[in-house]
């Protein structure tokens, strides 16, 4: 009897482990592909397409991202390195940014993809030499379920593609302020407290600069309030951590 039980929870085990979740249907797919086309498209009116490339360049380089720029006709690959050390690991790689613009009757379209590599070297000797494995500066990024993967020229085809919305919300809220369309700017942490360690914003926020993009078309007092909200900011978390009770005094928009 305990040799067919045995028997039984082995067949078990196995039957169990063979299972693979199901792939997503045609239906599924298209859904998750519009989803995600949608969140890396937005269309322009009454702006030139030089002038829309370069405002999406600063978008990048204006909040502390060290990207480099491979400029083409009607867009970009930006590229920047990185790496991440810990007791057990060290983590190298890469990020990449694609912008392309095309014309249509409502407007300039700009799409835009992000993309991750990385490669993690273990710290820890095993036998003769270090291990090492693959993996993302904070776990892997840019997980998508269902939609293909063009990679553009210049992008490692290594690279894990950023599926996530709010990667792209924060791009285009950041294009649209340096445009002068909206004076609601986000940063990282507006969109999770914990963004730098968030893998799916890493592109933009893994080592963003908490800074105030001079060179955005905006009113001069636009550009304090916010400066003046990063600093109220940093005395309000050290105000906390003193256990001050009065508390720093938030500045008031100007609009």
């Amino acid at each position: 009897m305990k040799k067919i039980l045995v028997v039984l929870i082995i067949a078990c085990l196995f039957g169990c482990a063979a299972k693979t979740e199901p792939q997503p249907t045609r239906e599924e797919s298209l859904q998750e592909y519009n989803k995600l086309e949608d969140a890396r498209t937005r269309t322009y009116k009454g702006f030139a397409q030089e002038k829309l490339i370069t405002a999406a360049a600063d978008a990048l380089s204006s909040f502390g991202e060290d990207y480099k720029f491979s400029h083409n006709p009607t867009g970009f690959t930006a590229e920047r390195s990185w790496s991440s050390f810990r007791v057990v690991s060290s983590t190298k790689g890469k990020d990449y940014w694609y912008l392309e613009t095309s014309t249509s009757p409502d407007g300039l379209v700009v799409k835009s993809k992000a993309f991750t590599s990385s490669q993690s070297t273990s710290n820890i000797s095993i036998g003769f030499g270090f291990g090492s494995f693959s993996g993302g500066r904070h776990g892997g990024a840019g997980v998508g379920v269902g939609v293909g993967t063009d990679f553009p020229t210049g992008v490692d085809k290594e690279a894990s593609e950023s599926k996530s919305p709010a990667l792209f919300d924060l791009f285009y809220n950041r294009l649209g302020f340096m445009l002068g369309l909206t004076k609601e700017l986000k940063f990282c942490s507006d969109v999770d407290p914990k963004a730098k360690s968030n893998p799916d914003l890493n592109p933009l926020c893994a080592e963003e600069s908490i800074e105030v993009p001079e060179k955005a078309n905006q009113p001069p007092e636009v550009i304090q309030y916010y400066k003046d909200l990063l600093a109220y900011n940093k005395k309000y978390k050290e105000s906390e951590a003193a256990g001050d009770t009065i508390a720093p005094q938030k500045p008031v928009r100007p609009w």
